[in-house]
């Protein structure tokens, strides 16, 4: 991840908005529109112009591999259609050598929400109408994991990064 260029990096950056929205919609509606997915692939496909064509068949054989076990995830129980739509999503838009990192922080994401999200579950008696769908279900909506991982990632990008 040391010493990368500006265009390894684009994709995510661009993709930022999307996992702010990701985060906010999971956090509080309880799910990730399809739509999301859609606009991640579009924004996918108008910064490829930036990649390099092995860099571009890596991360498509990266979201491929990731579909694949979020779908036997989800064909367990253990995460949500959204997630397993999403994830691949996010994958095309980070930078092979970034993904060791973007799932070290993803867990993080999901051990500090998991936390957070027990103790508001157990101190929050009278939720607002905006958190109610999160504070009343006993999941975790990982969409916020799934979001902030990576802006943590694009943030981190932006010191590494050599214009």
């Amino acid at each position: 991840m040391l010493q990368s260029s500006w265009q390894d990096w684009i994709t995510l950056w661009i993709f930022s908005p999307l996992l702010v929205a990701i985060a906010w919609t999971d956090l509080t509606r309880f799910k990730i529109p399809n739509t999301y997915c859609l606009i991640g692939a579009g924004l996918f496909l108008v910064t490829t112009p930036f990649l390099e064509f092995n860099d571009i068949l890596l991360r498509v054989a990266v979201a491929a591999f990731c579909f694949a076990i979020c779908l036997g995830l989800f064909v367990l129980g253990w995460i949500g259609g959204g997630d397993a739509k999403v994830l691949p999503i996010v994958f095309l838009a980070i930078p092979l050598p970034a993904v060791s990192t973007y799932l070290l922080l993803l867990s993080f994401s999901m051990a500090f929400g998991l936390t957070t999200l027990a103790v508001c579950r157990r101190l929050v008696k009278q939720p607002s109408p905006t958190f109610e769908a999160t504070i009343r279900v006993t999941k975790f909506p990982m969409g916020i994991a799934i979001g902030s991982a990576g802006l943590l990632l694009a943030g981190l990008s932006a010191y590494l990064v050599q214009f």
